[in-house]
């Protein structure tokens, strides 16, 4: 029947074409003259009225007519919703992080207790244990946001240049997601800093002799 071939490289992001012979497309269409693949109209000016024009001089059922506005249109629906899948994912993938974050705090802190006593006991103060947990809660939020951020968007942009250069989907402007970004650090510091307040009042809570006894 006929011939499938790859994508031609194009810059117009077609997956594939199908290709009949005309002998076949003769018996098939034998009221078709002229069988481009694609007719292009182009206007000074875009409007309703004149799209409805050009899509009543053809009745023809085997020809699909499409404005550029309505093949953007569709592009763009479906981009949003790929868009939705992948921040519904990495939301799940922060949720996890933030639970694995507090988890890996929190297991650090309760082994650290005897330390924090013997810190204590040749006289470090309370202020400066407050501060020495306060300060480890910020090194961690910072070397994550630095690693996630920081080479997370050095990765992104080498990522948009491959794809880029093999012309899949087009030429693609790569665009930093700053809010996204921005959202991501204040939970992350909200985060945080709740667990370094629970972390001095836990440790407050706690006598000298408690933690330096030897943790089973």
């Amino acid at each position: 029947m006929g011939i499938a071939k790859p994508s031609v490289t194009s810059g117009t992001g077609a997956w594939g074409l199908f290709t009949l012979t005309e002998e076949l497309a003769d018996q098939l269409y034998p009221d078709i003259e002229n069988r481009e693949a694609v007719w292009n109209v182009h206007t000074s000016e875009d409007s309703d009225a004149l799209r409805a024009s050009i899509f009543s001089l053809l009745e023809n059922p085997v020809l699909t007519v499409f404005s550029r506005a309505d093949h953007a249109a569709s592009l763009e629906s479906q981009l949003k919703m790929m868009t939705r899948g992948v921040y519904l994912l990495l939301a799940f993938l922060f949720v996890f992080s933030m639970v694995n974050l507090v988890n890996t705090l929190m297991t650090n802190l309760l082994a650290r207790q005897q330390e924090l006593g013997i810190l204590q006991s040749v006289g470090m103060t309370g202020k400066q244990v407050s501060r020495m947990l306060i300060a480890e809660c910020l090194w961690y939020a910072g070397v994550t946001v630095f690693l996630s951020v920081g080479i997370g968007g050095i990765l992104g942009w080498i990522f948009d240049y491959v794809i880029s250069s093999f012309n899949i989907f087009g030429e693609l402007s790569y665009q930093f997601p700053l809010m996204e970004t921005v959202v991501f650090v204040l939970a992350l510091l909200v985060v945080t800093g709740i667990f370094s307040v629970v972390a001095v009042r836990y440790s407050k809570r706690l006598s000298l002799v408690e933690r330096i006894k030897t943790m089973d």
